[in-house]
């Protein structure tokens, strides 16, 4: 019969086990990359859309308040 009183138990992860979820990690790093880059792509397009609304409105707002119009080659 075996002796299991001098049996160690191992606490933690092995070499391969930890490979293994570096590569998971790696993986769904790549996966999330270019839908990241998507995302910041449509923030700068909603951001210039967003300034040439806000320039629009100062334009019409200059032109409300002069008796000539604002326009773009004014003099």
């Amino acid at each position: 019969m075996l002796d299991f009183r001098y049996h160690k138990t191992l606490k933690g992860f092995t070499l391969v086990e930890l490979l293994i979820v570096i590569g998971v990690i790696v993986v769904l790093i790549a996966l999330l990359l270019p839908s990241v880059a998507s995302v910041r792509a449509r923030a700068r397009s909603a951001q210039a859309q967003s300034n040439l609304a806000q320039l629009g409105l100062g334009l019409q707002a200059a032109n409300r308040n002069r008796s000539t119009p604002v326009t773009a080659k004014d003099k």
